[in-house]
């Protein structure tokens, strides 16, 4: 779906201003270019409570279609999490901004619907092998529980790769992009596979986790 003049001028004035926190922090844009909502997280997230997920269905349910930027002080391209929060929350762009230089944007198509929406989360939940933590083992086996968490949390940060924005853009009717943010040196950050074992290890030994390129 495209967007306004008027939301790419405030966006792009918003990414500057934001680019180089060291917080991550979370805008929603409409339309018309004006700011409805702000957030700031930490280093490595921002999250939406209940009601305000709540509130930005709402906005969707009646036909808004926002635009959401924040910055990734961590050095990755568009999570897991952010594409299914662009497309929980039915919106029309999600993007981020890291501090190397580059804008990762996935736009939604037009008429994205609800069963649309859902039918993307379970495609996304099976693709990534998403699975919630089950209440029956925080009861009984809290050693599982605490694996299975730490697994969940690992696998909603991480990026997709090339191959899999491929095949979520052909699946799910999205558009991947990466843009040089005008004026500054690409420089990119090592280009490892992200390894989710090993990120697994460095949650529960408490390390900061730095993102990496598929």
């Amino acid at each position: 779906m495209s967007i306004t003049r008027a939301a790419r001028l405030a966006l792009t004035k918003i990414e500057r201003e934001n680019q180089f926190l060291k917080e991550e922090k979370i805008t929603l844009v409409d339309t018309e270019g004006k700011i409805f909502f702000e957030k700031v997280g930490i280093a490595d997230r921002c999250e939406f409570s209940f009601i305000e997920q709540m509130k930005q269905l709402t906005r969707a349910l009646r036909g808004k279609r926002d635009n959401l930027t924040h910055n990734h002080p961590v050095y990755s391209p568009l999570s897991v999490t952010d594409i299914k929060t662009a497309v929980l929350l039915r919106l029309n762009e999600i993007r981020a901004t890291t501090n190397h230089g580059l804008l990762h944007i996935m736009e939604l198509p037009k008429n994205f619907s609800v069963r649309d929406a859902k039918k993307a989360t379970i495609f996304l939940d099976n693709m990534f092998h998403i699975g919630t933590p089950r209440l029956r083992d925080f009861l009984m086996h809290r050693s599982r529980f605490k694996k299975d968490l730490q697994r969940y949390i690992a696998q909603q940060m991480r990026s997709p790769t090339r191959k899999q924005r491929k095949l979520i853009e052909r699946e799910i009717g999205v558009r991947f992009r990466t843009l040089k943010i005008e004026g500054q040196e690409v420089v990119r950050p090592p280009a490892n596979p992200f390894d989710l074992g090993e990120t697994v290890k460095m949650i529960k030994q408490g390390k900061p986790i730095k993102m990496t390129w598929a």
